[in-house]
């Protein structure tokens, strides 16, 4: 009985133990957004953008809305939370894509708008020289 109670409490504190190591969505989207940037070094902010056809709108949940125009990644980090069954839509001002511009979020499932998206700025990400 001592033996299986000992294999119980070491499995107990096992499971304790990588359950204090989980990682977040949170941590595994910084790490997605560290290796997508790579090298890149960080510019001074700005408001808007020239929208390309090439541009990739890539959004990485809890963490950032990246848009990758091949020569430079800009990114916008919400203030508010955003749920991650919703996507963000908004902020075209004719070819521009601007953070003053209203930024919405929708329901990826219903398509319905749930809410508002608080993007301040983007920072472009250049390859260093």
């Amino acid at each position: 009985m001592r033996t299986f109670s000992a294999v119980l409490s070491l499995t107990a504190l096992l499971a304790a133990a990588s359950a204090l190591h989980a990682e977040t969505a949170t941590e595994r989207g910084e790490r997605q957004l560290a290796r997508m940037l790579g090298d890149r070094v960080a510019g001074p902010p700005v408001d808007c953008f020239e929208y390309v056809s090439a541009t990739k709108k890539i959004e990485i949940d809890g963490v950032a809305l990246v848009y990758d125009t091949g020569d430079v990644v800009y990114v916008a980090r919400p203030a508010n939370a955003i749920d991650p069954r919703d996507t963000i839509m908004g902020g075209f001002r004719g070819r521009d894509i601007c953070a003053s511009q209203k930024f919405f979020t929708v329901s990826r499932q219903g398509g319905m708008r749930t809410g508002i998206a608080d993007i301040t700025e983007f920072v472009p990400y250049r390859r260093p020289s």
